[in-house]
């Protein structure tokens, strides 16, 4: 059967047009995100594909609807493939969270923590903690390297507070020969945009004081602040 038999002129459009841009998106993305962003945007579009074809739900074999319930049927290709980017995302991050609660001790996702957590909180927690020029918990940071050279999944929260005890956080967590940094700087009312994210680094390193993560293996990298 001809595609045309399956799907509806303009979804068959759409389709082309999000196929084009996935794979448009997947081949400039960066080596280090590219498996991830693939995995993620195809089981997307193949969820897509799905729910805009003209086939029967329920059903073992492939149906074809009938004619008056081709009629009715109007549906989105766009705002399929983004609901579905969406729903995977938000599962992939509870899977997240909950791997590192299994995973670390007294782990507390980003989201979770208190709006206005406070220096004396994250020194307490046990984070590496900086204000000014003095940082609190510094074995924390060697104990994350130390893991790191072994190869053991790692975890390292860093916190910077502000002269208002409003804080900025940075994890870092290493698990599969890469460098997960998530950053939250939405509790720190003098920086403005606020701003947070999540992305996936090569390596990690120390240069002249500063945490530096790097997307390939030689040049320039992310400054995550001054260590000892």
């Amino acid at each position: 059967d001809s595609i045309d038999y399956w799907f509806k002129e303009e979804n068959i459009r759409e389709l082309n047009f999000l196929k084009f841009k996935i794979s448009q998106f997947i081949n400039r993305a960066n080596k280090a995100n590219r498996e991830m962003y693939a995995l993620i945007l195809l089981t997307a579009f193949s969820s897509t594909i799905r729910r805009v074809s003209l086939t029967r739900n329920g059903e073992f074999k492939l149906y074809r609807m009938s004619p008056s319930d081709i009629e009715r049927f109007s549906i989105s290709s766009i705002d399929e493939f983004e609901e579905a980017v969406s729903h995977l995302l938000d599962m992939l991050v509870a899977a997240n969270d909950s791997y590192k609660k299994e995973t670390y001790n007294n782990y507390v996702a980003i989201k979770e923590l208190r709006r206005k957590y406070s220096k004396k909180e994250s020194i307490k927690d046990g984070y590496y903690v900086r204000e000014n020029n003095k940082i609190y918990n510094k074995n924390t940071l060697k104990e994350f390297f130390n893991k790191v050279e072994k190869k053991k999944t790692a975890f390292l929260r860093i916190i910077d507070v502000n002269e208002l005890d409003q804080v900025t956080i940075t994890d870092i967590t290493y698990k599969n020969n890469k460098f997960e940094i998530e950053y939250d700087n939405t509790r720190d009312t003098k920086i403005n945009p606020s701003t947070s994210y999540y992305k996936i680094y090569k390596n990690l390193g120390i240069k002249n004081n500063n945490l530096y993560a790097y997307i390939e293996e030689y040049g320039d990298g992310l400054n995550l602040g001054y260590v000892e």
